[in-house]
């Protein structure tokens, strides 16, 4: 079921109004990331995110949304270099700043606002799930040349769907989806802690990847590798995985960008709990 403010926006869009879905322009995606990058260097402790289809680098309109995300009573502390950076916002509102601009001919909508819990946790399901990301994209492109009114309601209701816990339930996001992407992992077992119940050391940091399902039904775990710290939450880059062979549970191996480990390595670093499975490791 739409939203009130879901159906408010559909009833303003003309009839007429037809829906525009180009390929997915990488250069889009490295304009939107310098623009990221010129925020946090004039304001490192801002919270950008830069969502939407190009960030996803998926089919849409080659459009850049890029959100700062503070309360609502810190909006003062970030609003003017902002403008310095971005000029006079477009609008100004109670709960939210916006600036629309080009930038390398490409459109950018710029929010300074308070979290957007519902876009960030859509963004972060279909970033994570690629087999939900190919169905938005196709969903997108079966819209091109059609009425952007039934477009924009058709993703409306698409974003209703993938948010409820049914539909994560019954798809499984695979893990070989992530070998060689970026990707975050939080920590629920950092380094030097005791497994709950067999009381092992972890000798190694291991989590979990938020918003995914692995086939047991829980998030995907990860070990994150050459680290030799405990760590609360980090981004690192998927090497490998561990495949375990008589138990259907992957682990994702994570590593800081540039870190190489042999498949020797991995297990050393790992044995205190992979020891007692059979395993492959999987690389891309």
């Amino acid at each position: 079921m739409l939203t009130k403010d879901e159906k408010k926006y559909l009833a303003k869009i003309s009839a007429s109004k037809r829906a525009s879905v180009k390929p997915f322009d990488p250069k889009a995606k490295e304009t939107g990331d310098l623009i990221v990058k010129k925020i946090e260097e004039k304001l490192p402790t801002a919270r950008v995110l830069f969502m939407g289809a190009t960030a996803l680098r998926i089919a849409g309109q080659d459009d850049i949304d890029i959100y700062v995300l503070a309360k609502q009573k810190n909006f003062d502390k970030y609003l003017p270099t902002l403008k310095k950076l971005f000029g006079k916002p477009k609008h100004t509102h109670k709960t939210f700043v916006e600036w629309k601009f080009e930038e390398n001919s490409y459109p950018v909508e710029l929010y300074l606002t308070e979290p957007p819990q519902k876009h960030i946790k859509i963004y972060e399901i279909l970033k994570s799930n690629q087999k939900l990301l190919k169905e938005y994209e196709n969903l997108k492109l079966s819209f091109d040349g059609k009425s952007y009114k039934d477009y924009q309601k058709a993703k409306y209701e698409f974003y209703h769907e993938v948010a409820s816990s049914a539909y994560n339930r019954i798809l499984p996001t695979d893990a070989k989806d992530f070998l060689g992407k970026e990707i975050e992992v939080v920590m629920d077992r950092p380094l030097g802690s005791k497994h709950p119940k067999h009381r092992f050391v972890y000798e190694a940091n291991y989590g979990y990847i938020p918003n995914t399902k692995s086939p047991d039904g829980e998030e995907l775990d990860a070990y994150y590798l050459g680290v030799n710290k405990p760590l609360k939450k980090t981004k690192g880059i998927c090497i490998a995985i561990i495949h375990r062979t008589d138990d259907d549970d992957d682990k994702l191996v994570i590593v800081p960008k540039g870190t190489e480990l042999t498949d020797e390595e991995i297990y050393e670093q790992t044995k205190f709990q992979e020891q007692w499975f059979k395993h492959a490791i999987i690389r891309k």
